[in-house]
């Protein structure tokens, strides 16, 4: 083969593979423009279902809470004011204990991982170094 036709057949070749390069990038960017595609309609078919499961529970409370407010307010004598008025507090009073005791058991079980968090460095350092940070701080304060 002579260097011309070594030369003509190197420069198709490289035309050749720029155009398999760029064919590959190309599906490459749609690869990834698809994958966004899809991530933002799957949040969308989240959002949506989010807003519909909403919806559904706040029309179900309505449904138990007018459906008490009546009742009661059979029992009182057809005073529709009364059963809505005990059962509002009902369920407000509900609502407060129950945020008041998750607050606390969640307070409660921080603070214990807290503990046990500095404990665990405490025995690391006892294993360590023969004392730890609060053996060292009482040996400090009684000099």
């Amino acid at each position: 083969m002579k260097a011309g036709e070594a030369l003509k057949s190197f420069l198709r070749e490289a035309r050749e593979l720029k155009e398999y390069l760029s064919y590959f990038s190309s599906a490459k960017a749609d690869e990834v423009k698809a994958s966004v595609r899809n991530t933002g309609l799957w949040i969308g078919v989240g959002a949506l279902g989010f807003v519909v499961l909403c919806g559904l529970l706040v029309n179900a409370c309505w449904l138990l809470m007018s459906g008490m407010a009546l009742g009661i307010a059979v029992l009182a004598g057809d005073r529709a004011w009364v059963g809505g008025l005990i059962t509002g507090t009902l369920w407000l009073a509900g609502l407060g204990l129950g945020v008041y005791f998750s607050v606390a058991k969640l307070q409660r079980v921080f603070r214990e991982r807290t503990i046990r968090k500095y404990e665990a460095m405490q025995a690391q350092q006892r294993v360590q170094f023969g004392s730890d940070v609060s053996q060292r701080a009482s040996e400090a304060s009684d000099d």
